[in-house]
């Protein structure tokens, strides 16, 4: 009884470290004049969904314009959520980049795509988004809902990059390529570029 309340303190202790973190990062950035930020969701992701993280942040951060998400999996209900949590709160952003890491057995595709086709997931419209860059994209069905949520919430979206990872068969890239091409804009002058894999 008394491992497992010991157990109990020392995870409350650790979320609460975790969330005390990310509030320090959060006040850097709306107190910075820094327009971009590299985020590592190998390990911020951890504290972005610690508990129930909420839909949005206590204030907007107004001067972040470019973003990056790192080594991210599309089967992650935790990271999904810290991702489109961030982009909410991030009303000045152009510049989406999102680097895919290889997904294992634990990835939950069927949870992923079911959140990402919910109502509510990215309620808001990324009006200052002009450029998304998708790397290492396997061809999963939340990858490619993912781009088509993009596609349908960026009104002045210039390029949607997509570079698909260097294990993807020729056969696949060909059927990504015809999916994302085949995908709704709302921005008239929104570009796919498909670009080579990534050696």
């Amino acid at each position: 009884m008394y491992v497992g309340h010991k157990l109990e303190f020392a995870k409350t202790i650790s979320t609460f470290f975790l969330f005390f973190l990310f509030f320090l990062f959060f006040l850097f950035l709306c107190n910075s004049h820094a327009n971009s930020v590299s985020y590592n969701l190998t390990f911020t992701a951890q504290f972005l969904a610690a508990e129930k993280f909420p839909s949005s942040l206590p204030h907007a951060i107004k001067c972040l314009q470019e973003l990056t998400f790192q080594r991210f999996s599309f089967g992650d209900l935790d990271q999904l959520q810290g991702v489109l949590c961030m982009l909410r709160n991030s009303p000045s952003l152009k510049v989406l980049r999102v680097t895919h890491m290889q997904m294992g057995p634990e990835a939950d595709l069927e949870l992923t795509s079911k959140y990402i086709e919910s109502l509510d997931c990215l309620d808001q419209t990324l009006f200052m988004l002009k450029t998304v860059e998708i790397t290492s994209l396997e061809g999963s069905r939340p990858e490619l809902l993912f781009v088509k949520l993009l596609l349908d919430r960026s009104p002045h979206l210039e390029s949607m990059i997509i570079r698909p990872g260097a294990k993807v068969d020729a056969e696949k890239r060909l059927s990504i390529a015809k999916d994302v091409m085949l995908f709704p804009r709302v921005s008239s002058k929104a570009k796919m570029v498909y670009l080579d894999p990534e050696l």
